[in-house]
C-alpha cells in the first residue's frame, strides 16, 4: 500500500517531469525560421504569375525558390506543435496548388477519396 507521503511526493514530482518532457519551442527554431522565407517566396511567385507578361524563365525561377524552401521544410524534422503546424500549412498549400484548387472552395474536387480526409486533418493542425 502506498502511503500518503509517498503519493504526495509522487504528485509533486509529476508536473515537473511532464513539463521537462515537452520539447522546448526553440527545438524547432531552424524549421520555424523557414516559415517566413516560404511565405515570401510564395508571395513573390504569386506576383510573377499575376502579371500578363511573365516569361517561362521568371516563372521557373520563382517556382524553384518555393520548391527549394519546401524541400528544406520537408527534410527538417518537426519537434513541436508549432513545427508540425508549419509543415501542415505547407502541405495544405502544396495540395491546393498541385490540384488547382482554390482555398475559398467549400469542398475541393478530390482526385481520390483520401484528399478530403487529408485536408481535414491538415486544417485541424493549422
Amino acid at each position: 500500500m502506498i502511503g500518503r507521503r509517498a503519493l504526495l511526493a509522487g504528485l509533486a514530482v509529476a508536473p515537473a517531469t511532464a513539463v521537462t518532457a515537452m520539447p522546448a519551442i526553440d527545438a524547432d527554431a531552424e524549421l520555424l525560421a523557414l516559415g517566413p522565407q516560404y511565405d515570401a517566396a510564395r508571395a513573390a511567385k504569386d506576383l510573377v504569375f499575376a502579371r500578363d507578361d511573365y516569361d517561362e524563365w521568371e516563372s521557373d525561377a520563382a517556382l524553384d525558390v518555393v520548391n527549394d524552401i519546401v524541400g528544406e521544410i520537408m527534410t527538417t524534422p518537426a519537434r513541436t506543435p508549432a513545427g508540425l503546424g508549419l509543415k501542415a500549412r505547407v502541405v495544405r498549400d502544396q495540395m491546393y496548388l498541385s490540384n488547382g484548387w482554390r482555398r475559398d472552395e467549400i469542398a475541393p474536387k478530390s482526385m481520390n477519396g483520401y484528399d478530403d480526409l487529408v485536408l481535414s486533418l491538415i486544417e485541424d493542425l493549422t
